[in-house]
This record gives structure tokens, C-alpha cells and sequence, in this order.
């Protein structure tokens, strides 16, 4: 399938204004609406694959300017910008809903599917999981309770938008002195932004607060910022999680769940949500033991270097401890290790390891986005130099823009008509927010932060790489308890001793990582491991015990009890999850990046036994695997890449607990 080169007029999205984004939006939900129309006016005649199931297909690819508005709303500088992309998007989702729910457009494509069509391959999945679907929006139900549950999604919708910017645009700090950033590094400090009367500012970005709550000497500064992170999202969000909480519950019920768990799960390879609750048990007790001995370790360590009279461990302590700990036990500093780890340098190398694994070159376009740390890559094949898609790259914070890091599909790869032998190419987008380089030294990065960049670029090769026929089942369009194993298999790369070598080069001197400090590196990878898993695994369970048949009315305290039950650490009266991002969009599926470590070490495993580099297995990989996408169960994804079904054997030896 022949992919075309993408010029500067087709990024010209990324400089449109608010009166544009408002018109764009308009114009494609009347395209949207034409499609369906032709669907309504067909005759049985007409009644086939091409015309109902690839038309919608089409009424989806014409609103791919919703992934536009996304990334403007969450990286435009311009604040008119941010605004009518979000007001766009929840225009166009209510409208969506009552698109989808047109009964005259699902009459139609009843008729079609009562007559049982012969379909393989892409196009049946496409059909089954239509069927799936509206089956699962109630288009069986009565007329009455159908418009209560389109009705409950629309709210549904509109608060996991306002969710989600409550926490981009919660702008809050502490401020402190020079002397009371005792042990903070200097890049660090030069980094930070001041007020008025020259004392700095320390924000909840997790570029700041991260490295300060880790190494910022004064206890009472550190109380001071993580009170104000437990309170990140405000009121507003507490209120919002409620509503939530109890329209999930209900439309959950009216479609004939017992929860809102059950009814998320059940496309996911997961099944139900006992299945995921058993799965997350059973590993918190497999690891209590573990966590144990993690909490006596911190405590004592504190004992012996803090204060000796100490009885327990306090919230805003155990990163510092931790972190302390670390230094002393591995000779490790992760700060003087980020001086090694220039983010121009580190690009640069992995884009060297991808091309050596999958074939694959970056190079740098002069497409114009919309800020001037954006920048757009042109992705090639090597053997043809046959064009592959595009990976905008921005990565430094900004106020008011997206607070974490993730990546972003922004087109999907997909045929350009029916029965079409060209491919329209895929474009995705990566927004970080590293420290931004100084007059002084470049941008450098933290191991963890190298980890992480790796992690999105997994999703982005994903996106990149999909040789799918439509867009619906493209790159990361597949189940949420598979979605993350391409991104966290790519994290173990950044953990071999030869690539740390590799990627290491001090911003300075030029000179790799020594050996003693490599060897240390690689020895402290499972510190502190049970008490880091246990911390996700009890946002896991909370996540699917809150979204089951009932909820408890203090969600914090909720909390807060697994937190002390099983790490010992007592917070006091906070928000929570009034800033846990994945309440608003991962509903019920924070389990799945769990879920997924177990395959994603199952995969790396092949590649560790047949040579981290080889490029047969990365071709295996990217054809069996990335090329796939959604077309199909994920379940014979994994058998016909690993040939056989997948085991916890590789993930427990990667985490030093096997046997």
C-alpha cells in the first residue's frame, strides 16, 4: 500500500485560530451527518458491506479534526485557542451521541445484519464489534430508557472533560528560598521561576515537584508541597467523581450489568471485573511480604540517619527516604546521572535503535506547529525510503499545557477509500514536559524520565506502523488491557548495561556512564520494587472496587485505608482522586497497565533470547504485532507472536521474585 509524503499545508491545522476551529467543527459534523443520511435512503437492495459498515467508517474519518482540537487544547499557548477547542469537543460529543443513537441509521443496519453476511479478516471484526456496540448503547432497550442512557452519557462525557482540565489548569505552588532548597541541584533551581520578592516557585508539575520531594532536605517544605499536590483538582472534582461514579453505576444497570465495572471490561481480555479483582488479590498477596521488608528497610534507614526515636514513616518522607537510600546503597545520585542523558543526544540514539530493530529513519521536517518547541519528524523505511508516518515531538512545559506526558494519535493510518490501494499516513504526537534547556547546559534527563520516553514512543511506533484498513481498529485502537504492552515492552531497552553505555553522554565532557556506575544503575532497578508495584496496585483496586455494584461515600478515606493497610503510610484528609487523571478516561482499567507488564515482559523476553538488536525479530514484531492494531483479538495477537499464550514467568524474573 502506497503511503504519500505529508507537506506544510497539511499541518496548517496547527496555527488555525478560534473562529476556524469553531468552523471546522461545524463543517464535519455536517459531513458526519450527510454520510448517515445516504445510510438512512438506502434500499434493500443497496444493503451491503461497502454501503453501511465502510460508510461508517467514513463518517468516523471525517471527524479527525476532534484529534486537532485535542492536541491544540492541550498544547496551544494561545488561550482563545484552548478554549474553543474544548468547547468544540464537547459540542461535538453531544452531537455524536445523538448521531449514534439515530434509530432510522440503526434500523438500516439491523436489516443488514439479519441477513447473517459472509465476512473474514478486518471486515468482520468491523461487523462484530458493531453488532457489540449497539448492543451496548441500549439500541435494544425501550424508546424511554434509550434517551435516559444517551442522555447520561452525554453528562458523562462533558465531566470527564471538565475532570481532566481541572487538573491541567490547577495552577498551584509553594514558595521557598534559596536556603530552604537545601539539596535540590543547581539546574534545578536555575529552572524554577520566582515571585515577586525573589523567592522561587516550586509548582505541582511533576518535573518540579517529583525531583524536590526526593531530594529537598527541609521536611517542612515537603510537607508543604504534598499537601497541596493531595488537594490537586479541587472541590470541583470531588463533586465531579461522585456524579461520575453514580452515572456510570446507573447506565451500567439500565443496559442489565451489576456494575459499571462488569460493563467495561467485558470487550477487554479481561472479561468481567471479578476476573480483574482475583488478578490484582492475588498479586497484592503475593507481594505483602515484600512490602513489609521495604517499609522495615526505609524505617530503619530513617532511624539510623533522621531521627532515632521515630515509630513510623510519614507521606511526604518515603521519596526522600528513598531516595537517600538509593545514593547510599548504590553510590547512585539521579541527578548527576541526568547530566549524562542530554535529550538531544538520547533522541538521537533511540531513533538509531529503532532504526537498527525495525527499519526504520527519523529526520527532521520544517513543518510550522503551534509553539516552536513542537517539532514534527518524517518517519522512513530504510530499505525503500518509502515514507511511514510523522511523530510531532513536544516536550517542555508551558503554562496552561498538558501536565504529563503521553502520545497522542493524531491521523490514523487507514486505506483512502474502499478497495483502495493507497494508505493514508499516519501522523502521532508525543507532549512531554522535560526541563527546558538554560543559557547554561541543554535539557537533561533523569533514567526515569529516559524510561518514559521510551514508553511513548512505543505508542507512537504502534500508531506509526499500522497496516490496518481502517481507522477503528489502527495502532493503539485496541483493547485498554492490551494497549500498553508495546509501550512498556520498549521501557526494558533503557535497562540494558550496552544501550545505557549507549544513550549515556555527558552533556559536558562528552563521556558515556562508567561501567561502576552502569553496574550500580542496573542493581538498583528492582529497589524498593514491591513498595512501588503495591502503591499501583492499590490505585487499581480502588479503581475497580469504586466502579462496582456500589461505592463508598468518602472516596479518599477510601483510600486512604488501602494506602495504610497495606504500606503502613497514614495520609491525612485530602482529595483524592481529585487529581488521578485516569479516573476521567480510564474508568475501571487502571488494572490494565498491570495487566500488561505480564505480557510486555513475555515479549521482551523473545527479543532478550534471540538478541536485543535483531532484526528479524523487530520485523516479527512489527508485523505481527504494531501492523495489526485492533483487526483482531488480541488474544491470537500475543499467541502468534510468542507462539503460545502468554505467561507471568518473564515478568517475575524481571522483577526478582521468581521462585
Amino acid at each position: 500500500m502506497k503511503r504519500i509524503s505529508k507537506t506544510k499545508e497539511d499541518f496548517g491545522w496547527a496555527k488555525w485560530d478560534a473562529e476556524t476551529i469553531k468552523r471546522v467543527a461545524r463543517e464535519i459534523l455536517d459531513k458526519k451527518k450527510g454520510i448517515l443520511d445516504e445510510i438512512k435512503k438506502l434500499s434493500d437492495s443497496e444493503l451491503n458491506f461497502e454501503n453501511i459498515l465502510y460508510a461508517f467508517e467514513r463518517s468516523n474519518d471525517v471527524m479527525e479534526p476532534c484529534n486537532y482540537f485535542s492536541i491544540l487544547m492541550n498544547a496551544s499557548p494561545d488561550e482563545s485557542v484552548r478554549k474553543a477547542a474544548e468547547e468544540s469537543i464537547k459540542i461535538i460529543d453531544r452531537e455524536n451521541i445523538d448521531l449514534g443513537y439515530d434509530p432510522d441509521v440503526y434500523k438500516v443496519f439491523k436489516k443488514y445484519a439479519d441477513t447473517n453476511p459472509v465476512l473474514e479478516g478486518e471486515d468482520k471484526k468491523l461487523f462484530d464489534d458493531s453488532v457489540k456496540v449497539y448492543r451496548r448503547m441500549g439500541m435494544e432497550l425501550p424508546d424511554e430508557q434509550r434517551e435516559i442512557l444517551k442522555n447520561k452519557i452525554k453528562r458523562m462525557n462533558d465531566l470527564a472533560t471538565d475532570f481532566a482540565l481541572n487538573i491541567q489548569n490547577y495552577d498551584d505552588y509553594i514558595l521557598a528560598t534559596l536556603e530552604e532548597l537545601e539539596g535540590l541541584p543547581e539546574h534545578f533551581i536555575e529552572g524554577l521561576a520566582r515571585n515577586d520578592d525573589g523567592r522561587y516557585q516550586v509548582s505541582l508539575k511533576y518535573p518540579e515537584i517529583g525531583p524536590f520531594m526526593q531530594n529537598a532536605v527541609r521536611a517542612e517544605k515537603r510537607k508543604e508541597l504534598m499537601d497541596k499536590a493531595l488537594r490537586k483538582g479541587g472541590e470541583k472534582n470531588v463533586a465531579i467523581a461522585k456524579e461520575l461514579l453514580e452515572l456510570r453505576k446507573s447506565g451500567a444497570q439500565l443496559l442489565g450489568y451489576k456494575s459499571h465495572g462488569d460493563y467495561m471490561t467485558e470487550l477487554r481480555m479481561a472479561k468481567n471485573s471479578e476476573k480483574v479483582t482475583k488478578f490484582l488479590s492475588g498479586l497484592m498477596a503475593k507481594l505483602q511480604s515484600f512490602v513489609d521488608e521495604d517499609y522495615r528497610v526505609l524505617l530503619d534507614y530513617k532511624r539510623r540517619k533522621f531521627d532515632a526515636e521515630t515509630s513510623d514513616l510519614k507521606y511526604y518522607e518515603t521519596g526522600f527516604i528513598a531516595e537517600q537510600l538509593k545514593k547510599e546503597k548504590f553510590s547512585i545520585d539521579s541527578e548527576k546521572i541526568r547530566q549524562y542523558f542530554p535529550l538531544d543526544h538520547v533522541l538521537n540514539e533511540m531513533f538509531k535503535v529503532y532504526g537498527e530493530l525495525f527499519g526504520i529513519s527519523f529526520s527532521k521536517t520544517d513543518f510550522i506547529l503551534w509553539h516552536d518547541d513542537a517539532v514534527a519528524y518524517e518517519v522512513k523505511n530504510v530499505q525503500d525510503q518509502g515514507t511511514v508516518g510523522y511523530c510531532i515531538l513536544d516536550l517542555h512545559p508551558r503554562p496552561k499545557k498538558f501536565g504529563h506526558m503521553a502520545c497522542w494519535p493524531v491521523v490514523s493510518g487507514r486505506l483512502d477509500n474502499f478497495g483502495s490501494g493507497n494508505f493514508v499516513t499516519p501522523v502521532t504526537a508525543i507532549l512531554g514536559n522535560f526541563n527546558k534547556p538554560t543559557a547554561s547546559r541543554p535539557s537533561l534527563l533523569s533514567h526515569d524520565e529516559l524510561e518514559t520516553l521510551y514508553h511513548e514512543f512505543g505508542h507512537a511506533l504502534h500508531n506509526l506502523m499500522s497496516k490496518t484498513k481502517y481507522a477503528s481498529s489502527a495502532g493503539t485502537s485496541v483493547v485498554s488491557d492490551f494497549m500498553e504492552v508495546p509501550s512498556q515492552m520498549m521501557e526494558y531497552w533503557v535497562w540494558e548495561p550496552s544501550l545505557i553505555a549507549r544513550f549515556s553522554k555527558h552533556y559536558q565532557t562528552g563521556e558515556p556512564l562508567d561501567s561502576e556506575t552502569v553496574a550500580g544503575m542496573i542493581a538498583s532497578k528492582n529497589y524498593l520494587i514491591a513498595w512501588a508495584t503495591m502503591r499501583q496496585l492499590i490505585y487499581s483496586f480502588f479503581d475497580i472496587a469504586v466502579h462496582g455494584e456500589n461505592y463508598p461515600e468518602d472516596l479518599a478515606q477510601f483510600c486512604n485505608n488501602l494506602i495504610e493497610k497495606h504500606q503502613y503510610i497514614k495520609l491525612p484528609p485530602n482529595l483524592f482522586p481529585a487529581g488521578f487523571g485516569h479516573f476521567a478516561g480510564y474508568d475501571a482499567g487502571y488494572y490494565s497497565y498491570m495487566w500488561s507488564q505480564v505480557i510486555a515482559a513475555d515479549f521482551f523476553h523473545k527479543f532478550k533470547n534471540s538478541g536485543l538488536l535483531n532484526p528479524d525479530t523487530g520485523r516479527e514484531y512489527r508485523d505481527k504485532v504494531l501492523a495489526v492494531g485492533g483487526s483482531r483479538d488480541e488474544v491470537e495477537t500475543v499467541r502468534d507472536f510468542l507462539g503460545r499464550d502468554f505467561s507471568d514467568d518473564a515478568y517475575l524474573e524481571e522483577i526478582g521474585l521468581k521462585g
